[in-house]
């Protein structure tokens, strides 16, 4: 089973008998949810901070 750790940006595999983490792999910018599809797992991360612009007249 696939656990978000936003705090790490990474996202532990557990085991569901022992709750033990198996490994922790790196993903990317604060995991949020995660998700089994068949044989694999998909992550969903918070979207990348955008900076405000300014413009300048003239």
């Amino acid at each position: 089973m696939p656990v978000s750790n936003s705090g790490s940006n990474t996202v532990s595999v557990v085991d569901l008998e022992s709750h033990g983490a198996l490994t922790r792999i790196a993903v990317g910018r604060d995991p949020r949810h995660t998700t089994i599809v068949g044989d694999g797992a998909y992550v969903s991360l918070r979207a990348p901070a955008t900076s405000p612009r300014s413009t300048s007249p003239g």
